[in-house]
């Protein structure tokens, strides 16, 4: 079965990995290359860098509806795609191009969590477990009908990464799933039941520590965004990413945002809302990231200090 393959990041590159040794890809799309963060050389996305490496055509287009995009990808003659993290919606001229359809792998246990970062947004609203889907698509944003659903639990101290990887090899599994349905011919699936949720992309300001929240709210954004980094601003009046903390539970001096004392080797903690936090991995403004320690050996606090709200 013809198949092109969508996606961009580094998550994508296992399914197009599993596509490639089990099924024939007769081409990939991946957004534009773009400029790196350091100087101005464009820099190819994951996907893209794995197609090539096995002589794969790839497409990046800059708009889904140009009619010559759309004639390339009709001349694949391809019956199905699967998307996994593309990273924009796909119009009506794109998913008619697909005789046996096209199916998202979707980080959720759809309508929950609808959008472009579940992953985050699972961890963020302190949800129990999530999962993956794979849905056919339709024109509406992730409401097409379930083909394959497994579900996982999330551990107290899951972070985005960890969920990442066990996510993974699920999506994987419900990719083999949805293959093997379509194989046999059925091209319908269940219809999405219960209450539907968002998790709408993460913007900067998704990212900004407010030290008036629980030390359980600021912890889950500190997992949630363990790769951006939630920050802060320093006493030093610099900003703070923190990458790695623990919730403390009992009372704590100070106001929000107060270091409330210095653990030693382990950090320093901050007093939040309601209990505190323990704080044991940060990158500081224009460096790399370090325990906390090694921070305090250039950046001494003590019992008073404040944190910005």
């Amino acid at each position: 079965m013809k198949t092109v393959f969508w996606g961009t990041p580094e998550a994508a590159v296992p399914f197009l990995g599993y596509l490639l040794k089990n099924h024939e890809v007769v081409a990939a799309v991946t957004q534009p290359d773009k400029p790196a963060r350091r100087g101005n050389e464009l820099q190819k996305s994951p996907v893209k860098i794995l197609a090539e490496e096995h002589g794969i055509p790839v497409l990046q287009p800059s708009d889904l509806k140009d009619p010559s995009f759309i004639s390339r990808l009709n001349g694949f003659k391809a019956e199905t795609g699967i998307v996994v993290a593309y990273g924009r919606i796909l119009p009506s001229g794109v998913i008619s191009a697909f005789p046996k359809g096209l199916y998202n792998i979707h980080f959720s246990l759809l309508p929950q969590l609808r959008g472009a970062a579940p992953i985050q947004w699972a961890i963020l609203n302190g949800l129990k477990k999530t999962g993956v889907c794979s849905f056919k698509i339709s024109e509406t944003l992730d409401t097409g009908e379930i083909f394959s659903r497994r579900e996982v639990g999330l551990s107290p101290d899951e972070t985005s990464l960890t969920l990442k990887k066990k996510l993974i090899p699920l999506g994987i599994e419900a990719l083999e799933e949805t293959l093997r349905t379509i194989g046999t011919g059925r091209t319908r699936g269940e219809p999405q039941a219960g209450t539907s949720t968002y998790a709408p992309k993460i913007k900067k300001e998704d990212a900004r520590i407010d030290w008036r929240a629980s030390a359980a709210e600021i912890d889950r954004k500190v997992r949630a965004l363990a790769l951006l980094g939630a920050f802060c601003a320093a006493p030093d009046g610099k900003v703070l990413k923190i990458i790695s903390a623990r919730p403390l539970e009992g009372p704590a001096n100070g106001d929000p945002g107060t270091v409330a004392s210095i653990d030693g080797k382990n950090g320093f903690v901050i007093k939040c809302g309601t209990g505190s936090l323990l704080v044991t991995r940060v990158r500081p403004e224009g460096k790399n990231e370090m325990d906390a320690w090694p921070y305090l050996q250039g950046h001494p606090l003590k019992p008073g200090d404040c944190f910005r709200i």
